[in-house]
């Protein structure tokens, strides 16, 4: 369920990232409540009935704005010839009139007014679209449409194959700056310019796991750090079922609910998400934490993601948080943060720090089998042959276990511990491996044989 709940999160994000900020008072910090997801998803996992249903009303609604907008383009492009033939003939009477021209400005004026109306209501109403799509594009659509844009895709590789430039070299600007809302400008000599004064990009990547890593290829301007990032084991196969375990009711809940945040409306101004004072202190007890990280020996990727994953965290519990208010309580104001809700926030910065050192960090993907069940009999070995009791410290895997290099030992025991044979316990750069005691209990020989009796799920 990992991944449709975390997907839901960008619907939240599309209904909400114009209408509410979060503001820390006390260093006068504003967050935009975009994010960008990317979501690793094995073949056949029902990657496109995932989109399909929970941005479900949001493209119906789409496609009806857009079926409008066809419905009524031979009457628009009838009156849009009209206006323009129009305002080319005030333009060449006007030039003869010389100084008496002035009762002619505020008619051009006027048609000018009514043939952008027209070219507006041409062009179609796109705020959610797929991945196969050129930054250029993007910036049009954003302009178009309020400055914002969600991006959800089932195949995020064929937005790869963009950024990477398989089709035209091109920058990653828009995705870099449409992420905090900086303002963005693309300058070009045979069309019109763009300019962008504050444009939100909301990113929901379906993707295979491995093609994640395609991103690495721009750690040099943070682009991959930008992301939460979600990739869960694969579903349990005792709990496989070709039912539909959704019931209708929970669906039609979910729609309603939707519709509400949808139809919510905001002044000129978002509406902002603080603080409770009483919660500041674990506020930025979970800051420093956070940034304290950054200092310990993890690599300059996973450095970088974690300077913008207190952001992120903050950003998807206000989400959470306004939809409770909203939904729940009926209240779209006064909503504040308080100490429950920077518990969760702590309990994700984890959930998200485990799952984006998978695929920055190390090669989740490419430790043999082989290889794990060595390295699991090695630490099994050593437990009795020096009488550790299951309590196995960093120094004593570095001594003994030659074989396998670090980055490849930091794969195995998250492996492991993912299936619950080991748990790892972090002090500063030091770990303590604590073998599971019901492995520990058993004849040596049983026990050199477990992790073979698990491998299929490993």
């Amino acid at each position: 369920m990992d991944l449709p709940a975390t997907a839901v999160l960008s619907v939240f994000s599309v209904l909400l990232m114009k209408k509410y900020q979060f503001r820390y008072e006390n260093l006068n910090w504003v967050l935009n409540l975009n994010i960008y997801q990317l979501l690793g998803s094995d073949p056949g996992s029902k990657k496109d009935a995932v989109i399909n249903r929970i941005f479900k009303v949001l493209l119906d609604y789409q496609k009806n704005l857009i079926d409008k907008a066809i419905s009524q383009e031979p009457e628009l492009l009838s009156e849009l010839d009209m206006k323009k033939s129009q305002y080319e003939e005030l333009i060449s009477s006007k030039s003869s009139l010389g100084k008496n021209s002035s009762p002619k400005n505020e008619e051009l004026k006027k048609l000018k007014e009514d043939i952008m109306r027209i070219e507006s209501e041409l062009n179609k109403s796109f705020f959610i679209i797929s991945g196969d799509v050129t930054q250029e594009k993007i910036t049009e659509l954003l302009k178009r449409n309020e400055e914002t844009l969600t991006i959800a895709t089932s195949e995020a590789s064929e937005m790869f194959d963009h950024l990477e430039g398989r089709y035209k070299a091109d920058s990653i600007d828009i995705y870099l700056k449409a992420w905090e809302g900086t303002n963005y400008s693309k300058l070009r000599s045979s069309t019109n310019d763009i300019y962008l004064e504050h444009p939100l990009l909301n990113l929901c990547l379906f993707t295979q796991p491995q093609e994640i890593t395609r991103l690495r290829k721009h750690d040099g301007r943070g682009l991959l750090q930008r992301f939460l990032v979600v990739v869960p084991d694969r579903y349990p196969k005792e709990k496989i079922s070709l039912e539909n375990t959704m019931y209708p009711s929970l669906a039609d809940t979910f729609d309603k609910n939707i519709k509400k945040l949808f139809e919510l409306n905001v002044e000129n101004t978002a509406r902002t998400v603080t603080v409770d004072p009483n919660a500041w202190n674990n506020f930025n007890n979970l800051y420093k934490e956070i940034l304290y990280e950054s200092y310990e020996d993890v690599s300059y990727t996973t450095q970088q993601w974690l300077m913008k994953i207190f952001g992120n965290v903050i950003k998807v519990i206000c989400l959470i948080k306004i939809v409770e208010e909203v939904i729940g309580n009926n209240r779209l104001d006064n909503i504040a943060l308080n100490d429950k809700d920077i518990a969760k926030a702590h309990t994700l910065y984890k959930y998200y720090y485990t799952h984006f050192r998978r695929v920055a960090e190390t090669d989740y993907y490419s430790v043999k089998e082989a290889d794990l069940q060595f390295f699991f009999r090695r630490l099994l070995e050593i437990n009795k042959d020096h009488h550790l009791n299951g309590k196995i410290s960093s120094t004593e895997i570095n001594n003994y276990i030659k074989r396998i290099n670090r980055a490849d030992r930091e794969v195995m025991l998250e492996k492991l511990e993912d299936h619950h044979l080991l748990k790892v316990i972090k002090n500063g750069r030091r770990k303590t491996v604590y073998i599971n005691p019901e492995i520990i209990k058993k004849p040596h020989k049983e026990a050199l044989n477990f992790v073979r009796i698990t491998k299929n799920s490993i």
